[in-house]
């Protein structure tokens, strides 16, 4: 899911443009990456979200996760400020006003950057990126460097993904073979 500044509608050029492949140059060699599958999820006006994107991903589920979100309006943002040219407590500056552009971007293939990089030659400004899934395991309310092992579904999941031409039991063989070879070897 991306967050983007500035109002952006779903047939916008920008928008359309996340869904051609990117070009890497590396050690004088070519690679390209697959194209985006993109979903504009609607357009919306929040200030506070806007200027403070610290508080994106804090939800209003309790009372103390607003109590938190008020804590860091009053640290990071003034009612007013006082302006650099003429002096005077004016409202502090609310980028493209308040405008914010929710997208989902789908890709096959993640390269280095590559929705950062998607969106820099759209000229999309991204204000916030959140993963999440990986492939066909949801990651749900999963917070940042959280980790937690996968379940046999997931696991099927991830193999028929991974080898669609592959029977997931023929995988799981496979791997075990060379689980115990590797095994064998250490203990040589």
């Amino acid at each position: 899911r991306l967050l983007l500044a500035g109002r952006h509608e779903a047939d916008a050029e920008a928008i359309a443009s996340l869904c051609v492949p990117l070009v890497f140059c590396r050690g004088g060699n070519e690679y390209h990456s697959d194209g985006a599958t993109v979903r504009h999820d609607r357009c919306f006006r929040n200030a506070t979200l806007a200027t403070e994107y610290t508080l994106i991903d804090c939800d209003d589920i309790a009372n103390e996760m607003e109590e938190k979100r008020d804590a860091i309006r009053a640290k990071h943002t003034p009612a007013t400020v006082r302006s650099r040219k003429t002096g005077e407590w004016i409202k502090p500056y609310v980028p493209f006003d308040g405008w914010l552009t929710k997208v989902e971007i789908t890709i096959s293939q993640g390269r280095h950057h590559q929705i950062r990089r998607l969106c820099k030659r759209a000229g999309l400004p991204l204000r916030h990126l959140q993963r999440v899934a990986f492939g066909p395991i949801e990651l749900e309310d999963m917070t940042p460097g959280q980790v937690r092992s996968l379940t046999l579904e997931e696991l099927d999941k991830l193999y028929q993904a991974c080898l669609p031409h592959m029977e997931v039991n023929e995988a799981r063989r496979r791997r075990s073979q060379a689980m115990e070879v590797a095994r064998s070897a250490r203990r040589r």
